[in-house]
């Protein structure tokens, strides 16, 4: 189960989240972070371009021995060389992040691969992996329908894809069976949607009390099995073999332990309720006003 944890670093660089009350983490908390998931073989790190400092930060707390991730920004329009700008993208991240090698680097945009310089895009991508920048290459997706067009024209080796109990359509559409059989690993984020999953009915913001129907039907299940929303979010997501690493951030230590402890107690064969929802102001972050 540890293995399947990729730590997400957006809070190190970035007011993140919709449940996030204290800001930024710490980088004295983050380096305790990364002490602890040595510990307990966490090795997976998850960041991007797009996070403030956080690739700078992490490269001063020292994460050497850790299968990093970073995404990249969107490439700008008017630029001509694409290739040396990708490159020369990535290979800052790798100074910035103090490593020799990246375990992959994935595209920010995936609508950048449906114009015309989708090829060139990819194309420079894979000669950074063949210069040995990288391990594997992929993309980053909000909605499940850019799958279509994307594995039918690019080779990639990674999707990362929101997947948690209220948005199952990365399930519901038949992609987590066609990304495994395509052999494309399957990185899910938002397991708690930012956050939302893990309120209590007071603290659920008002914008969203016309689902109350749900969150009221996922408290009362909550209740009647004694588990916590944490454990449930994190239970549901690991009930899928085929996913190969659930992306996590944490804003602080006492988080992060609890997500070891979690780990070690989690129930298996569980029947979670069915409150699925593919309305996108409900599961789409970037429909609040919120990053990516």
């Amino acid at each position: 189960m540890k293995g399947k944890i990729s730590i997400g670093t957006a809070q190190l660089g970035l007011n993140y989240g919709i449940g996030n009350k204290n800001g930024k983490i710490p980088v004295e908390s983050f380096q305790k972070i990364i002490d602890l998931a040595k510990q307990h073989e966490i090795s997976s790190l998850d960041t991007a371009m797009a996070y403030g400092d956080a690739e700078v930060l992490l490269g001063e707390i020292g994460i050497q021995g850790f299968n990093t991730t970073t995404k990249l920004s969107s490439i700008p329009v008017g630029d001509k060389n694409i290739d040396t700008w990708v490159q020369d993208r990535i290979e800052a991240s790798l100074a910035n992040l103090k490593q020799d090698k990246l375990y992959s680097v994935l595209l920010h945009d995936p609508t950048q691969l449906t114009n015309s310089k989708g090829i060139q895009i990819m194309k420079a991508l894979e000669r950074a992996k063949n210069k040995n920048l990288m391990q594997k290459i992929g993309v980053s997706i909000q909605n499940p329908d850019d799958l279509k067009h994307i594995t039918q024209n690019f080779d990639i080796d990674i999707i990362q894809a929101p997947f948690n109990i209220l948005d199952r359509r990365l399930d519901q559409t038949g992609w987590i069976d066609k990304l495994h059989n395509l052999q494309i690993e399957i990185h899910a984020r938002s397991i708690f949607l930012q956050g939302l999953l893990l309120m209590g009915a007071v603290d659920i913001p008002e914008n969203f009390h016309k689902w109350n129907y749900l969150f009221n039907k996922f408290h009362r299940w909550l209740e009647a099995n004694k588990i916590t929303p944490y454990e449930a979010c994190l239970n549901f997501a690991l009930s899928y073999e085929k996913i190969s690493k659930l992306v996590i951030g944490v804003d602080s230590i006492n988080q992060f332990k609890i997500l070891i402890s979690t780990l070690s107690k989690l129930k298996t064969n569980t029947k979670f309720p069915d409150i699925s929802n593919k309305e996108l102001n409900l599961i789409d972050p970037t429909r609040w006003g919120g990053e990516n």
